[in-house]
């Protein structure tokens, strides 16, 4: 898992960021076993999967990355999120409902996600 949530903060790192100051930064790795199938990154674009999970003015890390691994890869695997903020910490990165919806109809079995405290890791099963 520490591997895989790696594969996640170097994502949110990777993000030009988005938000009124980009200083919004997070990173999605979608995993399984071993191996990293996949990474996405906040941004503006959007995408018609997204608009069927809520409506939000840009696409989120975790619909960037279940859609870098592609819909019929995604059933059964684990998913990393992490939010890095300015200063290069770790912070809350729980995915918001929408997310969590398209998640849910990834077929993705597992969450985790950085929270405010450093070092900290939780975990969602679904």
């Amino acid at each position: 898992m520490k591997k895989h949530m790696y594969a996640a903060i170097g994502a949110a790192f990777s993000s030009p960021g988005v938000g009124k100051r980009r200083g919004t930064r997070v990173g999605a790795a979608i995993s399984k076993g071993k191996r990293v199938l996949g990474t996405g990154f906040n941004s503006y674009k959007t995408h018609p999967f997204m608009l069927k999970c809520g409506t939000y003015p840009f696409m989120h890390a975790e619909v960037a990355a279940i859609l870098a691994v592609g819909l019929d890869r995604t059933p059964g695997t684990v998913l990393s999120v992490a939010r890095v903020t300015r200063s290069g910490f770790t912070a809350m990165a729980r995915p918001c409902p929408a997310c969590t919806e398209a998640i849910r109809r990834a077929g993705i079995s597992k969450v985790y996600f950085t929270t405010d405290t450093k070092d900290t890791v939780h975990e969602i099963s679904l």
